[in-house]
């Protein structure tokens, strides 16, 4: 389910993409998370995603 676009400062946002990777990376491995899926899920372009986490090992660690 895509959340719906929500205008959030900066901290809000980055908890809400931090807590759907944790939700992700508790089901699937390493390898079966993507960067995209993260960004879809919370509504947010792949570019915000990137622009918080420049690589998924940053998102991960």
């Amino acid at each position: 389910m895509v959340a719906p676009r929500n205008r959030l400062d900066r901290e809000q946002r980055r908890t809400q993409l931090l807590d759907i990777g944790a939700q992700l990376f508790a089901d699937r491995s390493y390898e079966d998370v993507w960067i995209e899926e993260v960004a879809e899920i919370a509504g947010v372009s792949r570019g915000l995603m990137y622009h918080y986490f420049p690589t998924k090992r940053d998102f991960f660690a």
